[in-house]
């Protein structure tokens, strides 16, 4: 009887000791979901939201500064070159002017007497030198006057359709600053997207471009007029493509598809991951990739977020297998082990 209780305390014991030893490895062994990256068909439409500006947009500007008197034009009016816009308060260039043109009749009047003089040969060339060229600069002075008289009157610089009043009467504008914007005749409409880093890089190639407005079919190609090299506040690079013939104005949302040319092998060709498998840190994206039982972490480049809820990368390789949920749990390097997908039949991994 002695005997069998010694056994039986041996073996549990024992048992009591492999407990131990897994409830360790367990603390230390982070079980994760995953997910395998998943090669995505680039000759697949990327779409993006964007607005019709006109192809040749004209701020038109005064060339002094001043109170706005009034403005002439309404949104939408149509306007010849030359037509007056708006007007400044002129009363203080009318002031200087008038002081300027006195000033020119007092020495206009002095310089008659000694060039009367200097024909006489009754006065010296200095004399005449100073006051030929005196009265030369009081010339240009008058007519520098008299152009920023001119000025307080603004012409339009070309034929169009006024876009958009900038400012309104009894404001201060500065010389220089947009009080109308023209869209010019002619010019046609652009579109105007923002895109993201991956798709700029790839704007080489583009195979074929379009957009389309809110609730109609047809759609207009489009061809690019320039791709921003430099990224905005939010990431995102400026692209502008023209709608040829397009029958739009300007500031209407549209929506523009995308399409290009299948991409390289590696890790510069997309691939399709669960949005949950992406950390965004420091205005950077990662993702923890599992290999040999560790996650490692991984900068990567969002391309697209689709309504699935999947999201198209950069930086992984198809066949790769990514921590698909709580990431932000994990550090770099930290032990794994993946629980996988629930089959069909096992609903919620129970079993």
């Amino acid at each position: 009887m002695k005997g069998n209780i010694f056994v039986y305390l041996s073996v549990l014991i024992v048992a009591l000791a492999g407990c131990s030893g897994d409830s360790k490895k367990g603390a230390q062994v982070q079980a994760v979901k995953t997910s395998v990256a998943v090669a995505t068909d680039r000759g697949q439409t990327v779409t993006y939201p964007g607005r019709t500006k006109s192809g040749s947009e004209v701020s038109a500007a005064f060339r002094v500064s001043g109170t706005l008197e009034r403005v002439l034009v309404q949104r939408g009016d149509h306007v010849a070159k030359g037509q007056v816009l708006a007007e400044l308060d002129a009363r203080d260039y009318e002031v200087q002017l008038s002081a300027t043109e006195a000033e020119y009749a007092q020495a206009e009047a002095e310089a008659e007497r000694v060039f009367a003089l200097w024909a006489e040969q009754a006065t010296t060339a200095s004399s005449y030198d100073k006051a030929r060229y005196g009265l030369q600069q009081l010339a240009e002075k008058r007519q520098l006057h008299r152009n920023q008289l001119a000025d307080t009157r603004l012409a339009a610089p070309v034929n169009g359709v006024v876009r958009e009043r900038l400012h309104e009467a009894g404001e201060t504008v500065g010389a220089g600053t947009g009080v109308v914007a023209i869209a010019a005749d002619g010019g046609g409409v652009e579109v105007e997207v923002s895109v993201s880093a991956a798709d700029q890089r790839r704007m080489g190639r583009l195979t074929g471009a379009s957009a389309r407005r809110e609730g109609e079919s047809e759609a207009w190609p489009l061809s690019v007029v320039s791709v921003s090299g430099v990224a905005g506040a939010s990431q995102l690079y400026a692209v502008r493509l023209l709608a040829a013939g397009a029958p739009w104005g300007a500031g209407l949302a549209v929506a523009v598809d995308l399409t290009f040319a299948d991409d390289s092998d590696g890790e510069t060709a997309p691939v399709s991951i669960p949005s949950t498998a992406v950390l965004s840190d420091g205005g950077r994206c990662y993702v923890f990739v599992v290999s040999d039982g560790k996650a490692v972490r991984r900068e990567v480049e969002t391309v697209a977020l689709h309504t699935d809820g999947s999201m198209e990368v950069t930086g992984l390789s198809a066949g790769e297998t990514v921590v698909a949920a709580g990431v932000h749990h994990l550090t770099d390097g930290q032990e794994v082990e993946s629980i996988g997908e629930p089959s069909e039949l096992n609903v919620g991994g129970l079993i």
